[in-house]
C-alpha cells in the first residue's frame, strides 16, 4: 500500500491522544458547578466576556461546555474504571440518574 504523501517524510507518524466534546448548556454557571460538586470534575478553563465556553477535566477526561440560547441534545460515553464506586459517588452528590447500573446486554456496565 503507498502511503499518504503527507506520511512521506521520517517524522513520527501522528497518533490521537483525546477528544473533547463541546456540549450545549444553557446556563454556563449552574452546568460548571453541577460538574464539579456532583461528578467530580475541576474547572480547566473559562472563556469569554461574559464567559460563555469552558472545560472540566478529570482524570484524562475534558469536556468543554457551551452556553447557548437554545440547546440541543448531546450524548457521550465516558469509560470509568470502577464504574461501580463512580456511580455511588455521584448518586450521593445528588446526580440525577436515568437508568439504574447494571450490565447490559451489549457488553458494558454502565448507568
Amino acid at each position: 500500500m503507498t502511503r499518504p504523501f503527507f506520511l512521506e517524510t521520517d517524522m513520527p507518524e501522528p497518533k490521537l491522544t483525546g477528544v473533547a466534546p463541546i456540549l450545549p448548556v444553557k446556563d454556563l454557571r449552574r452546568a460548571l458547578d453541577f460538574y464539579q460538586s456532583v461528578m467530580g470534575f475541576d474547572e480547566g478553563w473559562v472563556a469569554g466576556e461574559p464567559p460563555r465556553i469552558a472545560s472540566v477535566c478529570r482524570d484524562a477526561v475534558e469536556l468543554m461546555l457551551r452556553e447557548e440560547p437554545a440547546t440541543s441534545q448531546a450524548s457521550i460515553y465516558i469509560s470509568v474504571s470502577g464504574v461501580d464506586g463512580y456511580f455511588a459517588l455521584v448518586s450521593r452528590a445528588g446526580a440525577k440518574v436515568s437508568y439504574a447500573i447494571a450490565d447490559r446486554e451489549y457488553g458494558m456496565r454502565d448507568f
